[in-house]
């Protein structure tokens, strides 16, 4: 019917080259972008490199009017595009008007669609239960907190796709925190005392998390975070974001570290990158130490590029250097850009690798 929408593009952008996109609507072009979002891996459409735009909102369609959907190719890149969704029917392209969730009768289930909000701070006690089972939700917070009481009990899960969570604050006395499946959380304050669980091609941006992450297949991008992270599937992701801990990965194939700057590590931590996995790229990180440990990075695996990575010690010369730079476990892979300020900037172990040039020890 003719009305207002919002409009959203899913696509998929590889990383075998840069296509393009347009959408146009009822022969005006609304937008247009390039998908070169350089991340690791993913020469066919996969579920990590699914991106969702949103275009024309507030744009009135009317019937009869043709959405066209328009893609160059860019080397191998086919410009592939998943599907378009239509959020419409009303002047801010709401479906419905917002649901308010209500916690002060105890834990809430969510089991269906729609646009929920919270309209004040609110508190989950003991054995509390928060639970997005449905697909096609969005949950803001409109800058109110979701608080955990009375203990370790309280268990917040995501199970379901397409949904959101932004714009607010969970923090206090959680078991658990875990999401799965097509969620993107944004602009939010993770602050509680449970091990964030992620897992299924979540997306967590623009955000502060102050816990341990548990990365399965995701995400991480544009975030403040304080705490380990641990990678424990292939092709993770963890870029351009601000990290005090160290990044753990088990059987961590094809993901990408890239473009993260690390203030500081934990307190008992003594390496800021602790990477087992293959065909692996660890690029362009800047790593800072107030008080600089045992290793910076370790790499146990083969087919790995480390590429454009700083490691640097405190700019007074009293302090002591990191005893190592970067430490290689096995034979086969590939270095080169690399600025290390530490005793051994390389450790090669006896190993067999491959320098690309450019590599750099102070």
């Amino acid at each position: 019917a003719s009305d207002v929408y919002k409009r959203q593009v899913v696509y998929h952008d590889e990383n075998d080259g840069v296509a393009q996109l347009s959408v146009s609507i009822a022969g005006n072009t609304v937008d247009s972008w390039s998908l070169d979002a350089s991340i690791s891996g993913g020469q066919q459409p996969e579920e990590f490199n699914r991106f969702t735009r949103e275009i024309a909102t507030g744009w009135t369609i009317s019937n009869g009017d043709e959405i066209r959907i328009d893609g160059l190719q860019g080397n191998w890149d086919h410009a592939n595009v998943d599907y378009i969704e239509f959020v419409g029917g009303g002047p801010d392209g709401d479906v419905n008007p917002p649901i308010v969730l209500d916690f002060s009768k105890g834990g809430v289930i969510i089991d269906e669609p729609g646009y929920y909000i919270l309209d004040r701070n609110s508190v989950l006690t003991d054995y509390g239960l928060f639970e997005v089972s449905e697909n096609d939700v969005t949950i803001d917070f409109r800058g109110f907190t979701l608080e955990g009481e009375g203990g370790f009990d309280n268990h917040f899960y995501v199970t379901a796709d397409h949904v959101t969570l932004k714009n607010g604050r969970i923090s206090g006395d959680f078991d658990v925190l875990a999401i799965s499946g097509d969620v993107l959380v944004t602009d939010m304050r993770l602050e509680f005392s449970a091990y964030f669980q992620m897992g299924g091609g979540c997306r967590v941006q623009n955000s502060v998390i102050r816990w341990p992450i548990e990365l399965g297949g995701c995400v991480l991008q544009a975030n403040r975070i304080e705490g380990a992270i641990e990678l424990d599937h292939h092709s993770s992701q963890v870029i351009d974001n601000q990290i005090k801990g160290t990044i753990y990965a088990f059987y961590a194939d094809n993901s990408l570290i890239a473009r993260n700057t690390w203030t500081g590590l934990s307190a008992y931590a003594d390496t800021a990158i602790n990477f087992e996995g293959n065909n692996a790229q660890v690029i362009d990180n800047l790593i800072f130490s107030e008080e600089p440990r045992d290793r910076a990075i370790v790499i146990d695996g083969t087919g790995n590029i480390l590429r454009g990575n700083i490691v640097r010690s405190h700019p007074d010369p009293s302090v002591a250097k990191w005893n190592y730079g970067i430490v290689f476990l096995q034979d086969g892979n590939y270095f080169g850009d690399n600025l290390i300020s530490a005793e051994v900037p390389f450790e090669l172990g006896g190993t067999t690798q491959v320098d690309l040039g450019g590599n750099h020890g102070l």
